[in-house]
């Protein structure tokens, strides 16, 4: 499979987040595993990151309009350098075994989106985009508002994004719209109106630089377990602001990799593979703390017992992912509402500003009664959504 990309517009090399619109096409299509792509270009050369040579070792071509392809019969994907392509427009694109042309019925000015099933592209480039032209008239057709709109990693839904960029247009709202589009659903209320919005300039400003999304979730993981024995030893405040910082950049490391193409598997697993754990070792640590070392004192079984609602939380959460396809912070848009109160990312931030109040122990205290809180409310919604509203048979 190969892609034909048309950059002869100049907004073509215009940049989002530092990458410049066609570059950020090559790298979707290589996550696609597209390994080959011509580039119809006039007078401008085609010009690429440093990074992009040795992270997406695609085989890029650039041809004129006089130019020829390769004659041999194969699948073809036909986009324009100026355009914004949704991850499922191109996975719709990838995945097809027949010709199809996406559009927008809202919007006549979207960009050209179209898959040629083993075609032979003969001639020249003039003539090839105008058969292409009249071709993709007659192809079937999928219309974006009918698209799948829910995104399962994302916990939202919107209808996907297709469009054409202009040199009038104001990128930064673009980018923008951009970042807010990728940034989960059903978080807490702290991520939504506490770092959001300095995590969207903190990505802006990481994207021109050489930082990557593994240098900094490298950096969240040192901070995520060292914190746990800094609590064991009684260094409460260093190890709450080390859990602070590191949620911000557990945050910054998943947008910054949406938005600059650039993931990892590896890095993904071993940060959920953290979770569970070390939520278990900061109340623990903190359970030590304010129990004086003894956890049969009444603040150290409220520890123990603490531990144990973390672990049926997350029970709660396999379960309603089995039953509902979805997870506990958006089975409805209710749920996605009432889970800006719970107690996961919140809680940290709470105990933060309680230490620096002088009220660490009542905090502590508050965040246990708020994580039995949230164990409950989760399990009765379970119970109630399969009982009354019948979602898991959906």
């Amino acid at each position: 499979m190969k892609a034909l990309i048309d950059i002869r517009n100049p907004a073509s090399v215009l940049t989002l987040y530092d990458i410049s619109l066609t570059e950020r096409i090559l790298r979707q299509l290589w996550v696609r595993g597209v390994r080959e792509a011509w580039v119809l270009t006039d007078s401008r050369s085609l010009t690429l990151k440093t990074e992009f040579a040795y992270r997406f070792p695609m085989t890029v071509t650039t041809v004129n309009i006089n130019d020829s392809l390769p004659e041999k019969p194969t699948d073809w994907i036909v986009l324009e350098g100026h355009g914004i392509y949704d991850d499922r427009i191109l996975d719709l694109l990838v995945m097809a075994t027949e010709d199809i042309r996406i559009d927008d019925s809202l919007n006549t000015t979207a960009p050209i989106a179209v898959k040629l099933h083993r075609i032979e592209m003969t001639g020249f480039l003039l003539d090839i985009f105008e058969k292409i032209k009249l071709m993709s008239k007659k192809i079937h057709s999928s219309d974006i508002r009918t698209m799948d709109v829910y995104v399962p990693f994302l916990r939202k839904s919107y209808v996907p994004t297709l469009r054409l960029v202009n040199e009038r247009d104001n990128l930064r709202e673009i980018e923008n719209e951009l970042f807010e589009k990728t940034f989960k659903s059903g978080l807490e209320w702290i991520a939504i109106y506490g770092y959001k919005i300095p995590v969207r300039e903190l990505t802006r400003f990481c994207a021109k630089t050489l930082i990557t999304p593994n240098q900094i979730t490298a950096i969240a993981m040192v901070f995520r377990w060292v914190s746990i024995p800094l609590l064991f030893m009684h260094w409460i405040g260093l190890g709450l602001l080390l859990i602070v910082l590191f949620v911000i950049l557990d945050s910054l490391d998943g947008k910054l990799a949406r938005m600059t193409f650039r993931f990892s598997d590896q890095a993904d697993w071993i940060d959920h593979g953290s979770v569970l754990p070390t939520r278990l070792g900061w109340y623990a640590g903190l359970g030590w703390h304010y129990s004086g070392g003894d956890y049969m004192s009444p603040v150290g079984l409220t520890t123990l017992a603490t531990l144990v609602f973390i672990v049926s939380d997350d029970i709660n959460w396999v379960i309603a992912k089995r039953l509902f396809k979805r997870t506990l912070f958006d089975i409805t848009d209710f749920d996605v509402t009432v889970h800006l109160f719970t107690h996961r990312r919140n809680d940290m931030f709470v105990m933060l500003l309680g230490y620096l109040l002088g009220a660490g122990l009542y905090s502590f205290v508050f965040v246990c009664f708020w994580v039995f809180s949230t164990w409950m409310w989760h399990s009765c919604r379970i119970i109630y959504v399969v009982s009354f509203l019948g979602l898991h048979k959906k």
